[in-house]
């Protein structure tokens, strides 16, 4: 009887850490986290994130044109996109008809680059015709950062990696 009183005692005595324990754990995690922060680099998820955002712009693009009938384009300019549609009708007028985003986020679909991350197109802007293809059939680079996808002429097929 005796026994089971002095293990129950101390299994409440062992039943946790203590403070000091739970001080030093703190003072620890404290320290990895100083040492650690500056070794993870944000510039790689950062390019990454806008490449698949302005991939995906392109690809908006290009489905926008296919299933309202109208032209798209999508223009690159100070690490900047946008996409806009003809002001006075599908085929014809200047490209200042702002397309707006279909996730209700703002009333212009565009994206600015993060700060560390350059954005280009060759063969700047891209209009995407009712058919998918581009006006002018030239295949397109994009590139963001170190990262590139091309946008097939002929079909508009944004081929990403």
């Amino acid at each position: 009887m005796e026994m089971y009183a002095v293990h129950r005692l101390r299994s409440r005595h062992n039943a946790g850490f203590s403070l000091i324990e739970l001080i030093m754990l703190l003072v620890t995690m404290g320290i990895l986290a100083l040492v650690l922060t500056p070794l993870f680099e944000r510039k790689p998820f950062y390019e990454k994130g806008f490449y698949d955002e302005v991939a995906a712009a392109a690809r908006y693009a290009r489905t926008l044109a296919v299933t309202s009938g109208c032209e798209v384009q999508l223009s690159i300019s100070s690490n900047a996109y946008v996409l806009n549609q003809r002001a006075t009708d599908c085929t014809t007028g200047a490209f200042t008809k702002n397309v707006i985003h279909p996730g209700g986020r703002a009333a212009t679909f565009s994206g600015s680059a993060p700060a560390e991350i350059t954005l280009a197109m060759t063969n700047n802007p891209v209009v995407f015709k009712a058919l998918g293809n581009t006006a002018d059939q030239i295949d397109r680079t994009v590139t963001v950062g170190s990262k590139s996808f091309t946008i097939i002429g002929a079909t508009g097929f944004v081929q990403a990696p």
